[in-house]
C-alpha cells in the first residue's frame, strides 16, 4: 500500500491536500516497465483520516481473506495521517518511502555526495548508532545556525520514522510508486495546470479519478441529474435586450445576416433579441 497527497489550489486562493491510497499485490515487470497487479485507488476530499482509512480497510477485508494475507507494507512519507493507517489494517508494517527519504538525505548533505552516501548507507543498514554519529559530526561542522537546524530536522525525521527504516531489512518492502501514482491519478487532472477548485467539485473529481484509474467506467447511473430547471423572467430578458442595444449599437439595417432576406434560426434569434421578449 502507498499513501500520499496532492496539493491543490482552491477558488478562494488557499491550498488544500487531497489524499490518495493505492493498494496492489506487487509489481509485474514487462520488459523495462512495471505494472502494479490488481491496483485499487481510494481518494476523496473533506474526509477525515479515520474515514478514509476505514474505507480502505473495508475494501481490503471485502477483497481478501485476512488469513491469507502475509504482510501489508504501507509506504509513506511519515505524515501523521498516513501512519494512522497502521491502526486499521491487518498485519501492517510501515515503510518510509524512498523518494521522500532521498529528498531528505540530499537536503541535509548540502550537495556533498560523500556525506550523502555515508548517511544513505547507515540508513539502508538501519545502523542507528552510525547515523547519530554522522549527524553529530554534521552539526559540529555546521557553518551557521540555519544548517544546524537543518541537521536537527533531519535527525528528528529519521528518529520519528525509524520503524519505517528498519523495514528496509525486509526484501519485499523495497520499491514503491508513491509519487507516480499521485501524479497519474490526481496531479494530472487537479494540479498540473493552473486551476481553482470548489470543495464540492474537488471531492467529486478526486473520487472519480480514483474510480476510473482503478478500472471503473462511468455509466449513466453515475450521473446525478440536476434538480429543477433554470428559467429567465421577462424582466431579465428586457434588461439583457436593453443592455445589448446600448453596448452593441446594432440596428436592423447594419446586421448582414438580416439584410440578405434569408430567414433562418440565427436571423430569428437576432430579431428576437433586438425586439425584446425573445425567450432563449
Amino acid at each position: 500500500m502507498e499513501a500520499d497527497e496532492d496539493h491543490v489550489s482552491l477558488q478562494d486562493g488557499t491550498d488544500t491536500i487531497v489524499p490518495l491510497i493505492s493498494i496492489y499485490e506487487g509489481v509485474e515487470h514487462i520488459g523495462k516497465r512495471g505494472k502494479c497487479i490488481n491496483i485499487h485507488h481510494i481518494s476523496s476530499h473533506g474526509k477525515s483520516a479515520d474515514d478514509i482509512w476505514q474505507e480502505a480497510a473495508e475494501w481490503i477485508y471485502s477483497a481478501y481473506n485476512e488469513e491469507e494475507i502475509e504482510r501489508i507494507y504501507l509506504h509513506g512519507d511519515g505524515a501523521s495521517w498516513i501512519k494512522k493507517g497502521k491502526y486499521y489494517l491487518p498485519k501492517v508494517q510501515f515503510v518510509l518511502d524512498r523518494y521522500h527519504l532521498n529528498k531528505a538525505l540530499k537536503e541535509v548533505s548540502g550537495g556533498d555526495e560523500l556525506v550523502c552516501a555515508k548517511l544513505r548507507d547507515a540508513v539502508m543498514e538501519a545502523d542507528e548508532k552510525s547515523l547519530k554519529e554522522l549527524c553529530r559530526e554534521l552539526r559540529k561542522n555546521a557553518e551557521s545556525d540555519k544548517v544546524k537546524e537543518k541537521v536537527d530536522k533531519f535527525r528528528n525525521y529519521i528518529t520519528t520514522n525509524w520503524d519505517g527504516i528498519e523495514a528496509y531489512q525486509y526484501g519485499a518492502s523495497r520499491g514503491s510508486n508513491t509519487e507516480g501514482h499521485v501524479s497519474h491519478v490526481l496531479s494530472s487532472r487537479l494540479s498540473s495546470r493552473p486551476s481553482g477548485w470548489s470543495r464540492e467539485g474537488l471531492k467529486a473529481m478526486a473520487e472519480l479519478r480514483a474510480y476510473c484509474c482503478s478500472g471503473g467506467h462511468v455509466e449513466t447511473k453515475h450521473i446525478r441529474k440536476a434538480e429543477g430547471t433554470y428559467k429567465l423572467t421577462k424582466k431579465i430578458l428586457d434588461k439583457v435586450s436593453k443592455l445589448y442595444r446600448n453596448t452593441s449599437k446594432e440596428m436592423l439595417h447594419n446586421i448582414t445576416v438580416l439584410n440578405i432576406g434569408k430567414v433562418d434560426s440565427l436571423s430569428r434569434t437576432l430579431k428576437g433579441i433586438k425586439n425584446s421578449g425573445y425567450i432563449i
